[in-house]
């Protein structure tokens, strides 16, 4: 029988990652969100605050909504590939920097989720200007949300989409939107609809990653179906996988998107809201969802993901291009900016901190 030991793991492979991991008991994760910068101290007041506004104002989960943007980088390919050890550089592409915003909105029962607003850079694409698409759209020179597309929004897609809804359910024409405070919303002044009897309240600052529902998994939830979608798409077609993906434009990624956000099901959104307000929240003592439907991927799923990646690794193979399993796994799990990772340490580097 063959030992593991430090020689052994240096000797068979210093960039063996599941040697290390097995020897050491360690692994690497990406760094993500933004937990460690937040107020933990504001939090409760503003539950306190919150959920006494909700029970002034009479409100059921119907009636509260929740609302975050987001933005995808829609085009952007894998960055990292394995080379040899005698290799100096690794010789790629432009990197695709197409980008768009997105903000799912829906109230706090799950039963009401509202259109997509997406925020592209252009006021009128091509791709969809002659076609009806299932999302509220919007043009930007940055593609980012400002506080006039905000207004906009909230005033001709968010307070008539509330009270069509609430008159369906024989509620009270009365709703509040929780939002948190970035530049693109807050003014500085309350806002209201115009009879006052829609409100919108904001997050403090600094809290957004601990209180606010959309962030509980939600919008990761959204983008992991859709890159699940889009990755079927390219195996599904003959070609260079780079090539296909340059193809795609922005009808398919609204398409792609709006089907991604009409399978979150209502659970899901329920058990967000269990920071901001319990009562609204279906999770258990062990903050599992009592569907159990919770998860990033939905047990209806009529192909595993697992099975993608294996096609699409397959595919990437046979084609000799620079991309390997690894960096597909790395994309479908949500590394698709490498400007917003922290730089990984090399195994060489960390193996000579160990002995």
């Amino acid at each position: 029988m063959r030992y593991l030991t430090p020689t052994t793991v240096l000797a068979s492979s210093l960039t063996d990652r599941a040697a290390i991991s097995l020897f050491y008991g360690i692994r690497m994760l990406t760094v993500t969100g933004e937990k460690l910068s937040s107020d933990f101290d504001a939090t409760k007041p503003f539950v306190d605050k919150f959920e006494k506004t909700v029970r002034d104002l009479g409100l059921t989960s119907d009636q509260v909504y929740n609302a975050d943007e987001s933005g995808l980088f829609w085009r952007l390919l894998p960055k990292r590939v394995y080379v040899c050890r005698s290799e100096k550089s690794a010789d790629g592409w432009k990197k695709a920097k197409d980008r768009i915003t997105f903000m799912p909105c829906a109230n706090a029962s799950g039963t009401h989720k509202l259109q997509l607003l997406v925020i592209g850079k252009s006021k009128q694409p091509r791709a969809i200007r002659k076609v009806k698409v299932p999302v509220v759209y919007k043009g930007q020179s940055r593609a980012w949300m400002t506080k006039a597309l905000f207004h906009e929004w909230f005033e001709e897609e968010f307070c008539p989409q509330v009270r069509r809804f609430l008159r369906s359910r024989n509620l009270p024409q009365k709703a509040l939107l929780v939002v948190d405070n970035a530049p693109g919303h807050d003014t500085g002044e309350e806002l209201t609809s115009k009879n006052g009897q829609i409100k919108v309240m904001f997050l403090p600052p600094n809290c957004t990653t601990l209180l606010q529902p959309m962030d509980q998994n939600i919008i990761e939830n959204i983008k992991s179906k859709f890159k699940k979608k889009t990755l079927l798409h390219i195996v599904s077609r003959d070609g260079d996988i780079s090539k296909t993906m340059k193809e795609m434009n922005l009808n398919d990624v609204v398409f792609t998107l709006a089907e991604s956000w009409n399978e979150i099901q209502p659970e899901v959104i329920q058990a967000s809201w269990k920071n901001l307000c319990p009562l609204f929240s279906t999770t258990d003592e062990d903050g599992e969802s009592s569907s159990g439907t919770a998860g990033v991927w939905e047990p209806e799923d009529d192909i595993p993901l697992a099975g993608l990646i294996d096609v699409a690794s397959a595919r990437v193979h046979n084609e000799n291009t620079e991309m390997q399993r690894e960096d597909i796994e790395d994309w479908c799990a949500g590394v698709d900016d490498v400007d917003e990772l922290v730089s990984l340490i090399r195994t060489t580097e960390l193996l000579s901190t160990l002995f």
